[in-house]
C-alpha cells in the first residue's frame, strides 16, 4: 500500500514538472518572436496664422484676403491672430512688415509684437504725409512666425485712397435743372453734386454746403446730415439754397465739404464752385404759378426687408394758369432714388400718382423719405412743394426651424391617418355597445320566459 502511494506521488510530480517545463518553453517562445515596438515621435503642431485690420466688416479675415479701404489721415491697426492645433498660443512673436504701394514703394515698415492671452498680436502706424497722392494705391502687409513646425506667413493687400471722391459740383436752375452759374439776389440757387464711394461698406456722412460773398462773408452754410453712400457707387445729391438779399454783389463760392459726424474726420478734400451774383431787378407784372404737394401718404410705414410699400401723392395746381413740366423727385435720406415727369397741369386741376418704393437692397432702419415737386416758372412760393414721411425697415424674419415647421404645418397625409384611426376607435366602440346591448337583451327575454313558466 505505501508502495503505491509512493509510485502515485512520483507520477503527480513528473507530471507537475512536464507542464511547468512545457509552459515555460511557450513562454520563451512567445517572448522571442515579439517584434520590439517601434517608438513613435509626438506630431508637430499645426500652426496658423490670420492677419487682419480694424475695418469690419471687411477686415481681410482669412488667407491672404483684402482690406477695406484706409484714408491718409487714418490709423491703421494690424492684427495676427496665432494658433496651434487651433487653440490660441500666447507669448508668441510675430514679424510685421508693410510695404506700399505697391509696384513704387515709397514706405517700408518692419515691426514685432507679442501674442496677448487670446493669441492675438498687433501694431498701429499712420502714413507720415497726409493728402500726400504718392502714398495713395494698394498697399501691402504680412505677419510671419517661425515655428518647431516651420514659418508660417498671412499676407494683406488694402487701398490707401479717400474714402468719397466728390466728382462734380454744379450749380443749376431749379425751373430746367440746366447748369447756371449767374444768380439775382433772391434768387433761388440749385445745387447738384455727385460723390463717389471708394469703400467696401456703405458710409454714413454728412455733406456741409458753404456759400460765401466776394467779401469773403459767410452767407449760408447747411448740412445733409446722414448721407448712405453704397459701396463703390456714384451718389447724386440735390439741394436749394436760397441767394440772400444781403449778399453782396460780384463772385461768389460755394464749398462742398464731407465729414464723419461722429469724429468730425475729413472723407475727402473740399470742392468749390464759383458763381455770379448779380443786384436783384424787378420782374415785370406776370401771372404766378402755384405747385402744392395737397396729400403725402406712405401704404406701409413699417415694413420688413424685401417686402413692397407704396407712396400715395397728390399734387394742385393752385394758380390760374397752367403749368408745364412738372417734375417729382423721391428722396431717401437725401439721396436721389428716383424722379417721374409730366408735360402740364391745367389750372385748379389734381394730379394723383402710386408711386413703388424700391427698398430693396436697402438695410434695416429708420429712413426719411422726400418727395419734391420742382419749382414751376412763375412760382413764387415753393415751400408747399415738399412734403416728407418716415419709414422703418425691418430685420428679415428668420426661416424657422424644423421643429416649429412640424409645429405649425401638420401634413395632410398624416391628418388621414389620425382622423382614419379616430374613426376606427369610434366604429369599435359602437360595435361593442350594441353587442352588449343585445346580449343583454337575450337574457332578459330568456328570465321572463322562465318566471312565466
Amino acid at each position: 500500500m505505501k508502495k503505491m502511494k509512493k509510485k502515485k506521488r512520483k507520477m503527480t510530480i513528473a507530471i507537475l514538472m512536464s507542464l511547468i517545463t512545457v509552459v515555460s518553453v511557450v513562454a520563451v517562445l512567445f517572448i522571442l518572436t515579439q517584434k520590439p515596438p517601434i517608438s513613435e515621435e509626438t506630431p508637430l503642431p499645426k500652426f496658423t496664422i490670420d492677419l487682419y485690420t480694424q475695418k469690419q466688416p471687411f477686415s481681410g479675415r482669412g488667407k491672404n484676403q483684402s482690406s477695406d479701404t484706409f484714408s491718409p489721415n487714418e490709423k491703421i491697426i494690424l492684427y495676427a491672430e496665432v494658433k496651434a492645433n487651433n487653440k490660441s498660443v500666447s507669448n508668441f512673436p510675430v514679424l510685421f512688415t508693410v510695404a506700399g504701394p505697391i509696384h513704387h514703394e515709397v514706405f517700408r515698415l518692419v515691426r514685432t509684437a507679442y501674442t496677448n492671452e487670446y493669441g492675438i498680436a498687433y501694431i498701429k502706424f499712420s502714413l507720415p504725409i497726409v493728402n500726400n497722392e504718392t502714398f495713395f494705391g494698394y498697399w501691402k502687409a504680412s505677419a510671419t512666425i517661425d515655428t518647431v513646425s516651420g514659418i508660417f506667413e498671412d499676407t494683406l493687400t488694402f487701398l490707401v485712397k479717400w474714402p468719397l471722391e466728390i466728382v462734380s459740383v454744379e450749380t443749376i436752375d431749379v425751373y430746367t435743372l440746366q447748369k447756371r452759374t449767374t444768380f439775382q439776389k433772391e434768387d433761388i440757387l440749385g445745387i447738384q453734386i455727385k460723390i463717389k464711394s471708394n469703400m467696401k461698406s456703405i458710409l454714413k456722412a454728412n455733406v456741409a454746403l458753404s456759400l460765401t460773398d466776394e467779401l469773403e462773408n459767410p452767407i449760408e452754410t447747411m448740412d445733409l446730415a446722414d448721407v448712405y453712400f453704397k459701396p463703390n457707387t456714384t451718389t447724386t445729391l440735390y439741394q436749394n439754397m436760397r441767394v440772400p438779399s444781403y449778399t453782396y454783389s460780384g463772385n461768389a463760392t460755394l464749398y462742398v465739404v464731407t465729414y464723419k459726424r461722429e469724429n468730425k474726420a475729413i472723407l475727402c478734400p473740399a470742392k468749390e464752385v464759383k458763381i455770379t451774383v448779380k443786384s436783384y431787378t424787378a420782374p415785370s407784372p406776370i401771372p404766378k404759378a402755384d405747385i402744392e404737394i395737397s396729400n403725402f401718404t406712405i401704404s406701409t410705414p413699417t415694413i420688413q426687408e424685401e417686402n413692397r410699400t407704396y407712396v400715395n401723392l397728390k399734387i394742385r395746381n393752385n394758380s390760374e394758369i397752367s403749368v408745364e413740366n412738372i417734375t417729382v423727385f423721391f428722396f431717401l435720406n437725401h439721396t436721389l432714388i428716383d424722379t417721374m415727369s409730366f408735360d402740364s397741369l391745367s389750372p385748379q386741376a389734381e394730379l394723383y400718382i402710386r408711386y413703388s418704393l424700391p427698398i430693396k437692397g436697402l438695410e434695416a432702419g429708420n429712413y426719411t423719405l422726400t418727395a419734391l415737386v420742382n419749382p414751376v416758372m412763375w412760382e413764387e412760393k415753393y415751400f408747399n412743394n415738399l412734403a416728407q414721411g418716415c419709414i422703418e425697415i425691418l430685420p428679415k424674419a428668420p426661416p424657422p426651424t424644423e421643429e416649429e415647421e412640424k409645429e405649425i404645418h401638420l401634413m395632410p397625409r398624416e391628418l388621414i391617418l389620425v382622423l382614419i384611426i379616430i374613426l376606427l376607435i369610434l366604429a369599435l366602440l359602437l360595435t361593442l355597445n350594441a353587442l352588449y346591448r343585445r346580449k343583454n337583451k337575450k337574457e332578459s327575454i330568456v328570465a321572463l320566459v322562465k318566471v312565466h313558466k
